[in-house]
């Protein structure tokens, strides 16, 4: 696999903003959106950065940053509840700490990021493949 790591990191790091505006409850109620415009712009950028496997990329970067956030979030727990009562109130699956299954359900939100991330680029490829060729024309 041939990817750009520098920009995968750069473009996922979204992952970790996404995961302190949570901890500190500044987009509470809003959570849903603001992930969608994280992983959405990772497809954009990805699309517009890296145009022979955008898909790729995005899948990748998106996976991190899904990842990212959630472990950002389960290192600061406590806090996170804290600011968010409403989510310490929530029973958690089979008796596990809070950490524990934060942690090991991180994977399947890095999954779904990535899906989401490499759908947006798939997405955004057309459009910025027509724009280069009208840039080209002139």
């Amino acid at each position: 696999l041939n990817l750009r790591w520098r920009l995968i990191l750069m473009a996922s790091s979204g992952g970790v903003l996404f995961g302190a505006l949570t901890i500190f409850a500044v987009i509470s109620g809003y959570e849903g959106l603001a992930a969608l415009i994280v992983i959405v712009g990772i497809g954009k950028l990805m699309a517009l950065c890296v145009p022979d496997t955008p898909v790729r990329h995005a899948f990748a970067a998106g996976c991190l940053a899904g990842l990212l956030a959630v472990w950002t979030q389960a290192a600061f727990l406590p806090l996170y509840f804290d600011n968010n009562p409403t989510y310490a109130e929530i029973p958690i699956p089979f008796g596990l700490p809070a950490r524990t299954y934060t942690v090991l359900v991180a994977p399947i939100g890095g999954l779904v990021s990535g899906c989401l991330a490499s759908l947006a680029a798939w997405f955004f490829i057309p459009i910025f493949r027509r724009l280069r060729g009208r840039l080209e024309e002139r």
